[in-house]
């Protein structure tokens, strides 16, 4: 259990003062959106990057980028999101069961760096209270403004020892429509328009992921693997180019927790491994010598273990 030193005395971290934002349940399903960040947007002290529909970070009471923390059931997120505010975070509400914002000393349980504050997304990728039998879920939704189609399902299949899942989603949506609008152009001054739609604010995302998780006598071990891709382009500047930025993801993750009875001084033994290969390019058309082609302008590559 972590600790802080408090006038010369140690005490556990779950006994200082806590602030903690909670969204699950009814008033989670009414404020999912595209990401995580807009579904958080309308809780007091949070707020959003603005970078089109995909790309937005959380804000915490000002802070963003790397002052911010986002991670997926206390394990590292595996993102470049916190460098620009063009990388999105490669999780998707959808499927998601609680988000939990914590801020001040809740935020040292995940390190130092967070001074903002942290967003942690959990889901059920590993199962460990699913009743005997088959059940499952069916999420959908369409959104006129960008002709946007979201769906995802979750299914769950249970017995006296073992659970397991299966998941998947899939998200599609043009440009969005938006009031008129001019914009200047920046090689003459002058203004161009009126528009209507956002260029190159489209997007498409889709994911796949299972787990399971295997009933102890005196608590579980399970594990879980999810493949995620986002493909969206990049409004403002980038929309000429029609710059487009296409991300994978592939996450593993490992946890156990086993109650110890017969100890003293040992309550429970937990253990928590992420793993995530993660990879996302951006291109565009650039024109040399009067030939515009496509090209891959950067990529980023990380993995990580945690």
């Amino acid at each position: 259990m972590p600790w802080l030193l408090n006038q010369a005395r140690l005490i556990p971290i779950n006994e200082t003062t806590q602030s903690v934002g909670i969204l699950t349940g009814d008033e989670l399903d009414k404020a999912r959106s595209k990401t995580i960040a807009e579904t958080l947007s309308d809780l007091p002290g949070v707020n959003q990057t603005q970078f089109g529909p995909s790309a937005n970070r959380p804000i915490i009471r000002g802070q963003d980028k790397f002052r911010i923390k986002v991670v997926q059931n206390g394990s590292d997120s595996f993102d470049v999101s916190g460098q620009s505010e063009d990388h999105a975070v490669p999780i998707d509400p959808l499927l998601v069961d609680r988000i939990e914002i914590l801020r001040g000393s809740a935020a040292l349980l995940h390190g130092g760096s967070a001074i903002g504050g942290v967003v942690n997304v959990i889901d059920r990728s590993i199962p460990t209270a699913i009743p005997s039998g088959i059940s499952g879920s069916l999420l959908s939704s369409y959104s006129s403004v960008d002709d946007g189609f979201n769906s995802g399902i979750t299914a769950f299949a249970g017995s006296d020892n073992f659970n397991f899942q299966i998941n998947g989603f899939i998200r599609d949506f043009k440009d969005y429509d938006t009031p008129s609008f001019y914009k200047e152009d920046h090689h003459s001054g002058e203004l161009e328009g009126p528009f209507n739609v956002v260029s190159n604010s489209h997007g498409e995302s889709q994911s796949i992921g299972f787990g399971g998780a295997y009933k102890l006598d005196s608590g579980y071990a399970g594990f879980s693997y999810s493949n995620y891709n986002n493909d969206y382009g990049v409004p403002g500047e980038h929309a000429e180019s029609d710059t487009l930025i296409e991300m994978e993801r592939d996450r593993f993750e490992f946890r156990t927790e086993i109650e110890i009875a017969d100890s003293e001084w040992l309550r429970a033994v937990e253990l928590n491994l992420g793993y995530a290969d993660y990879k996302h390019s951006e291109s565009g058309y650039e024109t040399e010598d009067n030939i515009t082609e496509w090209h891959t302008h950067s990529t980023y590559l990380k993995r990580g273990l945690m």
